[in-house]
């Protein structure tokens, strides 16, 4: 009961204030993934504090395990950046797939346009270089300048975006770009160009490109019954100091 009060508190406040999904369903499949987290979390520390013989252990166990789990999460560190020998973690980890339920949720199918403009040389070098950032890291595909638009309604001379390779974007070869924001600047009269960025590239900078979230949700339940038992043969085998 705890824990159902605490996600109906947390979640309203955390979802819209953050502007997540604007759905009803997506807004529910939010609600019930941090339930399960909180209920797996809790049967968690349960079960390494009940398989320590005291308090003292529990204390020191409790937070290091979870620490490993948030580690290989898949958002403080890359699941491509995580060391081959905690790939297995990775897999079982509950924070892992209850985030890749929660990304999936919010960003698959989802467009984000992002409008940069192009008024003066600096806002021209910020736009290059966000452009060349994302497609160093895969947010934005050679494609996605293809088609970006022009708030005020020019078109777009996409030739100048052509004249540079995605390396070069990628690489922010300034001796490429400079002419490039100029010609967007100055021949098109563009105000602000605006660039969508895709929520299923998101999901592939993560490594959870593919992915099904109820599925994700599915393992992060998965683990309930497991911490369970192993909370009962705690409780049931271990010998525990008395105080």
């Amino acid at each position: 009961r705890p824990g159902v009060a605490a996600v109906i508190i947390f979640s309203p406040i955390v979802y819209w204030a953050c502007g997540l999904r604007e759905s009803a369903y997506s807004y529910i499949f939010f609600n019930l993934t941090l339930w399960t987290l909180n209920f797996a979390a809790v049967m968690l520390t349960l079960s390494v504090a009940s398989a320590s013989p005291n308090v003292e252990i529990a204390g020191a166990a409790v937070p290091l395990v979870m620490t490993l789990n948030f580690f290989v999460g898949g958002f403080m560190v890359l699941a491509d950046k995580i060391p081959v020998w905690w790939n297995w973690l990775y897999r079982i980890s509950y924070v892992q797939w209850g985030f890749s339920a929660l990304m999936v949720n919010q960003f698959s199918g989802e467009e984000y346009v992002q409008c940069y403009p192009l008024h003066n040389n600096s806002s021209q070098v910020t736009m290059m270089d966000v452009f060349s950032r994302g497609l160093g890291n895969g947010l934005i595909t050679g494609q996605d300048l293809m088609d970006a638009t022009c708030s005020t309604g020019h078109d777009i001379d996409t030739n100048s975006l052509t004249r540079c390779s995605a390396l070069q974007f990628a690489q922010y070869d300034n001796a490429c770009l400079g002419p490039v924001g100029l010609s967007l600047m100055n021949e098109n009269r563009c105000g602000e160009l605006c660039v969508a960025v895709r929520g299923d590239n998101v999901l592939d900078m993560f490594g959870l490109g593919g992915r099904d979230k109820w599925q994700s949700l599915g393992f992060v339940a998965a683990n309930l019954p497991v911490f369970c038992l192993f909370f009962y043969l705690a409780l049931r085998f271990i010998k525990h100091e008395s105080r």
